[in-house]
């Protein structure tokens, strides 16, 4: 994210590392477990630095997560691999572990988005965030050798790491909604015309 200023960026570091460093302690070189511990501490940053669960954030949010996959995709140059499972699993262990540094990241990407003004700016914060983590260990993972079956997940993990999100935050701000306020008759009449 070259447009995080260099400054602001080192404010992360020592956090980053930390997580960095117990992903790799608890998950080894195994993909699968990789993949858990990068969904974990996404949804969780994302839930510690959202500055109130209304629609902007929640839409927000899932753009940033798409916006990650995209950006891997375009500069790794990878087509999306399939993930055969939803890889976001509540692994106790690694997010009790990771939860001190996960907060205290939060902290720092709240602090710095004040200087902004606030509001949405926390978006550019966490997606960079986001992007160093799963980029570092990756390429802890990897080593020295490219493992393009790997990197190729990296866009899939990121679009079914939205798409959970969209089903455990968002959709549920929706149905509450609907119910405190009624649904669109537009959707009405198509869902009932199609016996839904």
């Amino acid at each position: 994210m070259p447009y995080i200023a260099p400054k602001d960026r080192e404010h992360f570091e020592l956090w980053i590392s930390k997580i960095i460093e117990i992903i790799i302690e608890s998950a080894g070189s195994k993909h699968e477990k990789i993949f858990e511990a990068l969904s974990g501490v996404v949804i969780k940053l994302l839930e510690e630095v959202t500055p109130e669960q209304r629609y902007w954030t929640l839409a927000l949010n899932s753009g940033i997560l798409h916006n990650i996959g995209d950006e891997m995709r375009a500069r790794l140059k990878v087509n999306p691999g399939a993930l055969l499972e939803d890889p976001y699993t509540h692994n106790i262990e690694i997010e009790e572990k990771l939860l001190t540094y996960i907060i205290m990241l939060a902290g720092e990407i709240r602090k710095i988005s004040a200087k902004y003004g606030g509001g949405s700016s926390y978006a550019g914060l966490t997606n960079y965030c986001c992007t160093v983590i799963t980029l570092r260990v990756i390429q802890k993972a990897m080593g020295n050798t490219p493992k393009f079956a790997l990197l190729s997940k990296l866009p899939s993990l990121f679009y079914k790491l939205s798409d959970h999100y969209y089903k455990s935050a968002a959709r549920p701000y929706e149905n509450a909604q609907i119910s405190k306020n009624g649904d669109l008759p537009e959707y009405q009449d198509i869902i009932n015309k199609l016996g839904l």
